[in-house]
């Protein structure tokens, strides 16, 4: 039964080449053909899909390592901060948080709630030294 398919599936091809016309084959065939056209044109979209995704992935991280070298001096976490300016984090807190003359908030630096990350606006930070 498997050879004569196999059969059945080279007469198909032979004849579509042969002929180079569907009108020749049979509506079965024809849908045969129709759908196996169908199958390959989805596989050759998705493959093209697929490479597209591949240069856009490689351009969101350019863009990504652009942004982050552009934006060296804006907001950031506590221990960004900390690496940026080559101070410790307690030194920062410190800083920010002093008592007597503590540094604005909002401006310098934000922290949603008592146990929230501290963040610091570095360009701020560094005119308020």
């Amino acid at each position: 039964m498997g050879n004569n398919n196999k059969k059945t599936q080279l007469s198909l091809f032979d004849r579509f080449e042969a002929n180079g016309n569907l009108n020749q084959l049979s509506d079965t065939e024809t849908n045969k053909h129709m759908s196996i056209r169908a199958i390959t044109e989805a596989v050759e979209a998705a493959f093209l899909a697929k490479q597209q995704i591949k240069i856009l992935d490689r351009r969101i991280q350019y863009l990504e390592s652009q942004h982050d070298l552009q934006n060296h001096d804006g907001w950031m976490t506590l221990e960004q901060a900390s690496q940026q300016l080559g101070k410790t984090v307690a030194a920062i807190r410190q800083k920010i948080k002093h008592k007597k003359q503590p540094m604005p908030e909002g401006i310098v630096w934000k922290q949603h709630s008592k146990f929230a990350p501290i963040y610091v606006n570095l360009r701020a930070f560094r005119e308020h030294m």
